[in-house]
């Protein structure tokens, strides 16, 4: 297992956990990066840790350091500028490889460059494999997953459409590669670019009609009582798109495998395999305690996100108070951090919510868990989904399905919990 990115503030967080795992004793792990001094004395910290040379903008290092390995986590952002060399040599090597990009638009570009390549190469590629978009991704598949169970277990015939939104919180802090990918978003990325990936964008299958890119003011969960409200959600571009993805993947997968499989997708049984799916919609937000507050937060979050765009002195100003690149939260702050990602999934008369918990700081402290433990499921094949087995640019939720609910709770920092919900009423499963 290759780490691209090791000596970063999240780099460091995941060789820690890694090199702390039960099945730590059976890895060989090599940390790449630029400046070889840093990289060693990092390795020289734990045993079985070999340090590379690795220049994410030096071609020929990335393909030498890939070729000897079968997974490679990639931690060097931002993905625009410093990514595609890395998915090029894994693409093109049959290497297995994870990313904790929120760049949609890199993911677009990466997705018409080397999808190709790598489904001939047998290459699973999962970017977005963090808090972005891990946690709205599997929610979305769980639930979608036991609504379409219900459905079926009924007898019912297969809802015309299905809806899916999911509410976020979290408590944490921010590190100095977070603030370098967003203001990167805007510097680096290019204005015509800056659109591509987003709404269904990532997708293989087209929007469902009447879909509009433009965000809400204020948003809420169906079918639970008491309401639960928010506003705007400054990931939910990117995680709206991953969890499209995803479920288009699954559709186009099951329309060319006529044969069901229950490793791949929600059971079809009431419905034809042959049959064009529901239609399919999902959004997401920021909760907030009140109807008032989820506005505030939308217009407070659309007026500072222009005022970054359009003021490049602001920007300079920020980049001189906020963390600086390898600086990021207290260690008190990693681990008193955590989230609460809840989706709600109705179609047919029916609805089913999916909770999902994590203790650690979300960014990074539940990052570090999420990105090492798909890595750690990429090196059994067994692992992954029929779809995963195909290779691509893929989703965590369409290369790993259940197996990684599994191995998240196997950590003891995540709890997954599924409910099927019924306005004033609730059972649990």
């Amino acid at each position: 297992m290759l780490v691209v990115g090791a000596t970063g503030f999240t780099g460091r967080l995941v060789v820690e956990y890694l090199a702390g795992h039960a099945r730590a004793g059976e890895l060989r792990v090599a940390l790449g990066g630029r400046t070889l001094s840093k990289v060693q004395a990092l390795a020289n910290k734990y045993p079985n840790i070999q340090a590379v040379y690795v220049d994410v903008g030096d071609e020929e290092s990335i393909v030498a350091a890939v070729e000897k390995t079968r997974v490679v986590i990639n931690l060097a952002g931002p993905y625009w500028t410093h990514g595609s060399n890395v998915v090029r040599a894994c693409a093109a090597n049959g290497v297995h490889y994870v990313d904790l990009t929120g760049e949609s638009p890199w993911v677009a570009r990466i997705i018409q460059d080397y999808d190709y390549l790598a489904h001939k190469t047998g290459s699973v590629i999962v970017p977005c494999s963090g808090y972005d978009s891990m946690p709205s991704d599997l929610a979305a598949y769980l639930a979608t997953q036991a609504l379409e169970k219900r459905i079926s277990a009924a007898g019912l015939p297969a809802p015309r459409e299905i809806k899916s939104v999911a509410a976020h919180r979290a408590k944490g802090g921010i590190s100095g590669g977070t603030i370098a990918t967003i203001f990167g978003s805007i510097e680096t990325i290019p204005k015509e670019a800056r659109s591509l990936g987003r709404g269904w964008g990532l997708s293989p299958t087209p929007a469902p009609p009447g879909f509009s890119h433009l965000p809400g003011i204020l948003y809420s969960l169906p079918l639970l009582r008491p309401q639960i409200y928010g506003g705007f959600f400054l990931m939910a571009p990117v995680n709206e798109a991953v969890v499209r993805r995803s479920w288009g993947l699954r559709e186009r997968f099951r329309l060319t495998h006529p044969t069901p499989s229950s490793n791949i997708s929600a059971p079809s049984s009431s419905r034809s395999p042959n049959a064009p799916g529901p239609l399919f919609s999902y959004q997401e937000f920021l909760r907030t305690p009140s109807r008032i507050l989820g506005v505030a937060l939308s217009i407070t979050i659309f007026i500072t996100a222009a005022a970054f765009a359009l003021l490049p002195p602001l920007r300079w100003v920020a980049k001189k108070v906020l963390p600086k690149s390898g600086e990021g939260p207290s260690v008190e702050v990693l681990d008193g951090g955590w989230f609460e990602v809840v989706n709600v999934a109705e179609g047919g008369g029916m609805g089913v919510q999916c909770q999902i918990k994590a203790r650690g700081d979300p960014g990074y402290r539940a990052t570090s868990v999420m990105i090492s433990e798909s890595a750690l499921l990429l090196l059994d094949r067994e692992n992954l989904t029929e779809l995963g087995k195909e290779g691509g640019i893929l989703t965590p939720s369409t290369a790993f399905g259940d197996r990684l609910a599994e191995a998240l709770e196997a950590t003891g920092r995540f709890t997954i919990r599924i409910e099927d919900v019924d306005g004033e009423d609730r059972k649990t499963r």
